[in-house]
C-alpha cells in the first residue's frame, strides 16, 4: 500500500512538472521563418525635387520668386537638378572696367546667394563623379551683334552642404573661387571618388553666405574696359553650364 502511494505522488509530480514547464518538454522545437521580397530598381530625379536649402541643410531651398531658378527638365540617377539665375541689375558706358555683384535670391526668411544643387543616386554600388562650370555663351543681346566682350563672371565665398538626413561620404570642393569667361573653359568645381566611395544622395551648393553677409557680394561680373567704353545699350544674356560628370 506504502509502495502505491510513494507510485502516485511521483505521478503527479511527473504531471505537474509537465504542466507548470511546458515549453521544457518542447525545448528542441523547431523555428519558423516566414520571407519578405522587395525589387529594387534605378530612381531618377528631375529638376522639381527638393535639394537642401545651403544655410538650413534640414529645410528645401525654396526661392519665393520661382523665375529665380532654373529647374532641370530632365530625369537622372546622376543629375544638376536647379541652378538659380543670376541678375546683375543695369550697368552703363564707362571710361573704366566695370564690376557689378548679382543680387542674392529672396527666400521666405531673407536671402541666399547662387545656389546649384545635384543628387548621385546611381545603383549597384556605383561611385565618383566631377562638376565642372563654364560659361557656354558670352553676355550676347536681343541684336546678335551686340557681346560684351572679354566679360567674365567670378565666383566666391563657396562651399557646399548635404541633405540634413544624407549621411554619405560627402564630396570634396577644391576651391572656394571660380572665374569663367567666353574661351569656354570648364573649371572642376566639386570632385567625388570611386575609391572613397564619395558623394551619393543630394547637395547644395552655395556661393555667398547671409550669415556672414557675403550673399550680395559673392558672384562678380567685368567688363573689360575696351568693351566697357562702347556697349550698345541692349539686355544681354549670358548661359553658365553646370555640368556633373561621372567616373569612369
Amino acid at each position: 500500500m506504502k509502495v502505491n502511494k510513494i507510485c502516485a505522488a511521483a505521478l503527479v509530480a511527473a504531471l505537474g512538472a509537465s504542466l507548470v514547464g511546458g515549453t521544457t518538454a518542447f525545448a528542441d522545437a523547431k523555428e519558423l521563418n516566414g520571407k519578405g521580397t522587395v525589387t529594387v530598381d534605378e530612381g531618377t530625379l528631375t529638376g522639381t525635387d527638393p535639394i537642401p536649402d545651403p544655410e538650413k541643410p534640414e529645410e528645401p531651398f525654396t526661392p519665393t520668386d520661382p523665375g529665380d531658378v532654373t529647374e532641370n527638365p530632365d530625369r537622372g540617377s546622376i543629375i544638376i537638378q536647379k541652378v538659380t539665375n543670376l541678375d546683375f541689375d543695369t550697368i552703363s558706358t564707362s571710361n573704366k572696367v566695370i564690376t557689378k555683384f548679382a543680387k542674392p535670391v529672396a527666400v521666405t526668411d531673407g536671402k541666399r546667394g547662387a545656389v546649384v544643387g545635384w543628387s548621385d543616386i546611381r545603383a549597384n554600388e556605383t561611385y565618383g563623379y566631377t562638376i565642372t562650370a563654364s560659361m557656354s555663351q558670352q553676355f550676347t543681346g536681343a541684336t546678335a551683334t551686340n557681346k560684351l566682350t572679354g566679360a567674365t563672371i567670378q565666383y566666391k565665398n563657396g562651399f557646399f552642404v548635404a541633405a540634413a538626413e544624407n549621411t554619405n561620404v560627402k564630396p570634396t570642393m577644391p576651391g572656394t573661387t571660380l572665374t569663367i569667361g567666353e574661351d569656354g573653359t570648364a573649371t572642376t568645381v566639386i570632385t567625388a571618388t570611386k575609391a572613397a566611395k564619395q558623394g551619393k544622395g543630394t547637395y547644395a551648393l552655395a556661393y555667398g553666405d547671409s550669415r556672414t553677409s557675403t550673399d550680395d557680394k559673392s558672384v562678380e561680373l567685368t567688363v573689360p574696359l575696351a568693351t566697357a567704353s562702347s556697349m550698345a545699350t541692349d539686355t544681354y544674356t549670358a548661359k553658365v553650364l553646370w555640368k556633373i560628370v561621372p567616373e569612369v
